[in-house]
């Protein structure tokens, strides 16, 4: 600090509320009377880039466009060699000698490089990066504090000393290595680079005060380096330091005591700096009047030292008095909301309700990201695209969705899920029209990619099956997929290579596959914001991607979206111009008739402590760095400037992600001032959103929709049936209408679902290639060839070696048993047939009726055939098959005594003879189940035949009457155990409202 007296600074403030870009652009205009060749003398020292571009806006506004000369306006931020211009030093060079600052991305794969060096350290690349930026902010911290590496080692007290020493192993590479790294690259760190720069304008200032007049506004002065410079500007004769929302009229006695978490702290240790009281700071001429002086009574108030709160009963009396608490809360709503859904929505409501009145702006401010998402999705219903100040994270850009989706698709598994994720993204192009590749790749999902049978295994694998199946156009489209990702799908051998390989493999990819017939890929992928960003980030990691060595396949995808999602995309254009959606740094200068707040919650706003892996909370103030104090008290100062807007609405949501929440700390200080003042929160919740939001989507009288009972024409009805589906017929007729009628068919999912059903299909698939390779004996090694059989049917469906072996360790047992069930079968029966085609056809009044189907298995007993059907599970008895509830077997019966078989495979002719049935098994076949729970029965079936075949013409017959509906669910008690179109028939909706009356499904 300066010797020179406090007389001789010129220090001010702008109080809270004024619009603090919009004050500033005023005054220098009614100082220099509108003349531009003053006003292009000024320099202006704001924050950041941000608040340098608001100033420049609120000029054009002030001068209603008009073109003008403006004053030179300079980041503190952001300073470089370009803002100390030689105007400005004139023959003081020595600025110029300042090495460059490391790139940010070099210094980030270097910390992480070092960090994998050490004996200790044990995870991956991506991990290594995420603690190479922690590790990064406490050297940034330490270095504007002024901090010296030494100081870490005498932190710890000795009953700590071992453990610490792991975490001193890790800083050394502050304190020894990397000095050594920054000597040898002649370069340092961009902290340290600031730091120089701003001290040497600050010392140049010092020595020839600039003529022209000098302001530094809107900054608190809490780095070091900045203060110095404020320090330089407060004595220069045109200097001014204009700071931003200082409370002039704060009783000494809460000054006194002021803490780190106190708005007014910061500029407290200023002003302590700069060897001046509160009471030597000016407001701002002539702009006093743009604050509510009610407002800043309240927020005074509300942020008054703990030690102080005794004084809000004599200031309530006073408001009490004065005629009550409604002039300090006039223009102020708060909304309490259930979750952050409904305040999103009430954030919407408000911000397009003032786009009805002609060129008001409106504001959110909230650090809550989830929050801001919901708002702008929310606003997108009415067409408005809000401009979000955090701009969007680059690998969620259409661009980094896209090279993501390379990465994922090329590997030598095929994933269908991520192959069909990156032929259908909109940049995916293989140099065919739009239609004609989304065609293609329709039918390959379709035909090949949800089959779980034919699922190929690798793109290769698809190629073959479509060569066989003679599909050339499809065939060339594979084909140049293939050839595109091939080398980078080559990388994919579990062992590591180069970054720069993995890297220009993919590159070279994406833009081969983003091609077009009319533009290059390259042209596609990095044009428009995200392309440009991609392009520059891609550019610099190419040229700095030396530190980061060998790595693997699975290795370089999470450290490329480690590293690209630093990358924020920001629209230059397109979004409502008065409307923005703001975070706290950037609306330290902003201004907005309407301000909202949002996400004022305890952890969201003010923030909750972060962890920190280098050093504790009282190692961090033994050090003399800033605590989690000082962040609250910087949210305070936001909060605080924010508040005194003329028209401000608070919003909270009581639960966030299910789990309560607390009210932020203002809120509760907001709610006792009011309560002193005859008053309460309450009173600022009777504004009509919160109303609006909750009857937004919500209808006058909901009606359920009524059970589905469609009644199509009898030449629509199904005039064939399976035997599989009969029994559903009964549970559910509005099924068969769903696939027979308007011929809707499942589609198998993308990836295998690995449940109890797949088990059983794997066993009965591995059961029955034993058998029709071996129908009339069982080998002596018998089991382990089924075991072979078994992995073999596995593979099928699962291309994962683990879980092959976890799978085949699982069915040991069911496996065995079917095995000996087996041999004791064959005692008394021969093996003929496994999924032998049946059909038979059946004729009521004169029409036939083709019933259909597919045996499971089919062996020959002394007294006539034996029908087997194998289960993966379910609760079948004896009596519910004799009633025919279980038609399945007795109907194949009835085909095999009235119809024919196809051999499919087994130990018979090519067709079945019709022939007497005189067996009906229901096997179990999944892992775990026991040989009771099989079911059959045996001897003379004709009766059992007889009754399901009469049941079954009846069912025909009536469903043959037009006024008979095909209705869901008829039978509460009796429904399908899987149904494929139950989201169809929307039962969860109708089987409510139908349990208020009848039976609860």
């Amino acid at each position: 600090m300066s010797d020179k007296g406090v007389a001789q600074r010129n220090v001010l403030s702008l109080p809270p509320g004024v619009p603090f870009a919009r004050a500033l652009a005023q005054h220098f205009l009614e100082e220099t009377q509108g003349n531009p060749e003053i006003l292009a003398r000024y320099t202006v020292l704001l924050p950041t880039r941000r608040a340098c571009r608001t100033v420049r806006e609120n000029f054009l506004k002030l001068t209603a466009g008009k073109p003008i000369l403006l004053p030179k306006l300079l980041p503190i931020g952001d300073v470089d060699e370009s803002d100390l211009s030689l105007q400005m030093f004139g023959a003081d060079r020595t600025f110029l000698d300042v090495a460059p600052a490391m790139p940010g991305l070099r210094r980030r794969l270097l910390l992480s490089k070092m960090l994998q060096a050490g004996a200790v350290f044990a995870e991956g690349p991506e991990q290594a990066i995420r603690l190479a930026d922690s590790l990064s902010s406490l050297l940034d911290q330490m270095i504007i504090e002024g901090k010296e590496f030494a100081e870490l080692a005498s932190l710890v007290p000795e009953e700590f000393a071992a453990h610490w020493q792991v975490t001193l192993t890790f800083l050394e590479i502050l304190s020894v290595h990397w000095p050594k790294i920054l000597k040898e690259s002649g370069v340092i760190d961009a902290a340290a680079r600031r730091n120089i720069l701003l001290r040497a304008f600050a010392e140049h200032w010092r020595k020839f005060p600039p003529e022209d007049p000098v302001i530094a506004a809107g900054t608190t002065g809490s780095i070091p380096a900045t203060a110095e410079l404020l320090d330089a500007v407060s004595l220069m004769p045109n200097g001014r330091v204009i700071l931003p929302g200082l409370d002039l009229e704060l009783d000494p006695e809460s000054w006194d005591v002021l803490d780190e978490t106190h708005p007014q702290y910061l500029m407290k240790k200023l002003l302590e700096r700069l060897g001046m009281k509160k009471e030597d700071v000016r407001v701002l001429s002539s702009q006093s009047g743009f604050a509510a002086p009610e407002r800043q009574n309240l927020v005074r108030e509300i942020m008054r030292p703990a030690a102080t709160t005794g004084q809000w009963a004599g200031f309530g009396k006073r408001i009490r008095e004065g005629g009550g608490a409604e002039a300090l809360t006039k223009g102020l709503q708060l909304y309490v909301c259930d979750m952050p859904q409904e305040e999103a929505l009430v954030i919407a409501l408000l911000m397009r309700e003032a786009l009805e009145e002609d060129g008001k702006t409106a504001c959110l401010i909230t650090p809550d990201r989830g929050l801001a998402r919901r708002v702008s999705a929310h606003c997108q219903r009415w067409g408005i695209d809000v401009d979000d100040s955090a701009g969007q994270a680059l690998p969620h850009t259409s661009v980094g969705t896209f090279l993501s989706a390379v990465l994922a698709a090329a590997t030598r598994k095929l994933d269908p899920a991520a192959f069909l994720a990156l032929l259908k993204h909109p940049l995916c192009g293989l140099g065919l029209m739009r239609d004609d590749l989304q065609g293609h790749v329709r039918f390959l999902e379709r035909r090949f990619l949800r089959n779980d049978e034919e699922r190929p295994r690798r793109i290769r694998d698809l190629a073959e099956q479509l060569s066989a199946g003679q599909y050339a156009s499809l065939l060339t489209v594979v084909d140049r997929l293939q050839n595109i990702l091939e080398p980078l799908a080559a990388l994919d051998d579990r062992n590591p290579h180069s970054f720069r390989a993995f890297f220009d493999a993919h590159i070279r990819a994406a833009e081969d596959l983003a091609t077009h017939p009319d533009v290059s890929g390259a042209a596609r992928l990095w044009t428009g914001e995200a392309g440009e960003a991609a392009a520059a980030f891609l550019a610099e990691l190419q040229e700095e991607d030396g530190p980061i060595g060998l790595v693997d396949y699975s290795a370089y995808g999470d450290l490329f979206r480690t590293l690209s999602s630093s990358v924020i995309v920001r629209p230059v254009y397109g979004t409502h111009p008065r409307l923005s959606i703001l975070g706290q740094l950037e609306a330290r200068m902003n201004d907005a008739d309407l301000v909202i707040l949002g996400g004022l919650n305890e952890g969201t706003w003010p923030p909750s402590q972060p962890d920190d892996p280098w050093l504790s909370a009282p190692m961090r103030q033994a050090l003399g760095l800033p605590g989690f104090e000082r962040a609250v008290g910087l949210a305070a100062h936001d909060f605080s400037q924010a508040f005194c807007a003329r028209e401000v609405v608070l919003t909270r949501s009581r639960k966030v992600e299910g789990a309560p929440t607390v009210p932020a700390r203002w809120l509760q200080k907001l709610d006792a001032v009011l309560q002193a003042c005859g008053s309460d929160s309450k009173a600022l919740s009777k504004g009509p959103h919160l109303r609006w939001a909750r009857m937004m989507d919500h209808a006058q009288a909901l009606a359920p929709v009524a059970r589905p009972a469609p009644r199509p024409p009898v030449g629509q009805r199904p005039a064939k049936i399976s035997v599989t589906r009969v029994q559903s017929w009964l549970e559910d007729p509005y099924g068969i209408y769903a696939r027979y009628t308007l011929g809707l068919k499942k589609l198998s999912p993308l990836s295998v679902q690995t449940d109890h059903a797949l088990r059983g299909k794997v066993l009965h698939k591995a059961f029955e290639t034993f058998l029709g390779a071996y129908p009339e004996h069982l080998p002596d090694d018998a089991e382990e060839i089924l075991f072979r059989h078994l992995e073999q049917a596995i593979d099928l469906y699962i291309h994962d070696p683990e879980t092959l072996r976890f799978w085949v360790a699982r069915m040991d047992g069911a496996l065995r048993r079917m095995l000996a069930h087996e041999r004791e079968w064959r005692r008394s029966a021969r093996f003929y047939a496994t999924e032998a085609k049946g059909e038979a056809v059946l004729s009521l009044d004169g029409v036939p009726f083709v019933l259909e189907g597919r045996a499971d298995r089919i062996d020959k007993r002394a007294d006539g055939y034996a029908l087997i059907d194998y289960k993966s599970g379910g609760s079948f008895t004896e009596s519910k098959l004799k009633k025919g509830e279980y038609p399945q077997l007795p109907l194949e019966a009835l085909m095999m005594e009235r119809g024919r078989f196809t051999l499919s495979s087994g130990a018979g002719p090519g067709t079945i003879s019709p022939g007497p049935v005189s067996y009906l098994g229901y096997w179990m076949v999944a892992a775990g189940s026991k040989g009771e729970s099989d079911l059959c029965v045996q001897g003379d079936l004709s009766g059992l035949t007889a009754y399901v075949e009469a049941g079954f013409m009846e069912l025909i017959r009536v469903f043959r009457d037009e006024a008979v509906a095909y209705s869901s669910l008829p039978d509460p008690q009796r429904k399908p155990r899987f149904n494929d179109y139950e989201h169809l028939a929307r039962v969860r909706e109708w089987s409510v409202a139908d349990s208020e009356s009848t039976e609860v499904f």
